[in-house]
């Protein structure tokens, strides 16, 4: 009897050491588990440099263990990118023109885009650590939740006054599309005047251009006049916007778009001759006085206008709006003896896909003097 309970409670012992036993086993597998590198998402798709990376695009193209793809910086090279997954992320070479790891780099998932380490190659095809550079990019995809604002624009492209009206509504993709389709003497027009010109510009900087929408030739024709790239106009919106004077740019970059589209509507015989009278009498000086980004930009970013008093009459279609302006009513009319848009170049007829502006309530940017053209308006494009 007593040798039977012996026995019973020895298996009883040895039933519970294995439990433990088990359990201990159980709980190393776990932190083993746990302690195992986790892999990071899938890094495929096309990003967005913002910050110190802001107009760079990086395409990323993920298969296996493999990734491939391109990293465009600022300058507008293109650097072939091709290397393996790790832990983190991706690393491997960089190459341009043919030439071998003309750089590395090192990339690391983040939750809305990655952050990308930019590694150039010393003398003997090394990694240069010390001279390494670090950039964030952020996910397209993540952009549309946080940009509710936008509003997709037609697949087809669309006329001038279309474009006027609604480029602001749009995606910089949607606008860099839209404004690479218009005519040459449309984007000529637009690049006449100075606040509209570099409003379309940072916008179009904010699609990471050349891209499969705005290619190189486009780029080097929309930044033909201006005196810095891309990276340095958003680097100047940002500063302008930092210092809460980017509404006014924006007001007096809307006011000149809206003489462009007057322009247009002059062309095509849909405006009264003495309304396109005060278009050329206002718009004439604006052109002649034409300043690149930097200026416009940086004097923006001070609080400073590059044209400084608004004119004293307005043609009825680019008056303030009275509940913009304080109450006040639309100013007078002058009727200035100028040429008339009967030797204009743009096309006498065409789509008007849009109505009346979307944008009123705009503050005139300044033509403290009254200029006498002895052309009719679109003047011919100045050149550097």
């Amino acid at each position: 009897m007593r040798g039977g309970a012996e026995q019973a409670g020895a298996l009883l012992s040895h039933g519970r050491a294995l439990s433990l036993l088990l359990g201990v086993l159980l709980a190393v597998l776990l932190l083993a588990v746990a302690a195992l590198p986790a892999r990071a998402a899938d890094l495929s798709g096309r990003y967005e440099g913002i910050g110190a990376g802001a107009g760079m695009s990086l395409v990323l193209d993920e298969s296996g263990e493999r990734i491939e793809g391109t990293f465009r910086p600022r300058d507008g090279l293109e650097y072939r990118l091709t290397g393996e997954r790790s832990p983190e992320g991706a690393e491997g070479s960089l190459v341009i023109g043919g030439k071998a790891s003309a750089a590395f780099f090192h990339l690391e998932k983040r939750p809305l885009g990655v952050q990308f380490l930019f590694i150039p190659s010393n003398a003997k095809g090394l990694p240069d650590i010390a001279s390494a550079r670090e950039y964030s990019f952020l996910n397209e995809d993540a952009r549309k939740p946080s940009s509710p604002d936008y509003r997709p624009a037609p697949q087809a492209p669309v006329d001038i006054v279309h474009f006027v009206d609604h480029y602001t509504e749009w995606s910089p993709r949607d606008v860099a599309r839209q404004y690479a389709a218009l005519a040459e003497d449309m984007r000529a027009l637009i690049l006449l005047y100075d606040y509209a010109s570099v409003d379309v510009i940072w916008r179009i900087c904010g699609s990471g251009p050349p891209n499969d929408v705005f290619p190189e030739a486009a780029l080097d024709e929309l930044l033909d006049r201006q005196t810095a790239d891309c990276g340095e106009i958003l680097r100047l919106v940002k500063k302008v916007r930092q210092e809460k004077h980017f509404g006014e740019f924006l007001r007096r970059a809307k006011f000149e778009m809206q003489l462009v589209r007057s322009t247009v509507q002059c062309a095509r015989g849909r405006m009264p001759q003495a309304r396109c009278a005060d278009v050329s009498a206002i718009g004439g000086p604006l052109i002649l006085r034409w300043q690149d980004a930097t200026v416009l930009l940086g004097g923006a970013a001070r609080g400073e206008a590059a044209v400084a008093a608004p004119p004293e009459d307005l043609p009825p279609d680019l008056s303030v709006a009275a509940e913009e302006a304080g109450g006040e009513a639309a100013l007078p009319l002058s009727r200035p003896s100028l040429p008339d848009y009967s030797g204009s170049a743009l096309p006498a007829d065409g789509p008007d896909n849009a109505g009346p502006a979307s944008d009123r309530g705009v503050e005139t940017p300044g033509a403290a003097e009254r200029t006498t053209l002895s052309a009719p308006l679109p003047l011919v494009r100045p050149r550097r």
